[in-house]
């Protein structure tokens, strides 16, 4: 965890689907945003199967963080586009599940 922006990455399986989880996991997400972090949320075959673009995607919500925030904590890629989003679409063309939207 980046203790500046207070990112927390959420990797959701196929228990996310439970409805128990689904209330839970809302749970969890409010008391983290309440205290202050944004929860980035990608599936696991996102992970799996699209690691560079999971990257990218973070390393872009970080970009846009550092910039309204006037922080830079670490070196992040250039060119790539922010996603506001607390879970992003998978790239175009990708034969990936969309996620679910909790929260």
């Amino acid at each position: 965890m980046c203790k500046e922006l207070l990112p927390v990455i959420e990797v959701d399986g196929a228990t996310h689907f439970d409805a128990d989880t689904v209330e839970k996991d809302k749970r969890k997400q409010k008391y983290l945003e309440e205290a202050g972090y944004t929860v980035l949320r990608f599936w696991d075959d996102e992970v799996l199967k699209n690691l560079d673009w999971v990257k990218e995607t973070i390393l872009a919500w970080t970009e846009k963080v550092e910039a309204t925030k006037h922080i830079t904590p670490f070196k992040v890629a250039k060119n790539v586009t922010p996603n506001p989003g607390l879970r992003p679409p998978p790239p175009a063309g990708d034969n990936v599940e969309p996620s679910p939207t909790v929260g």
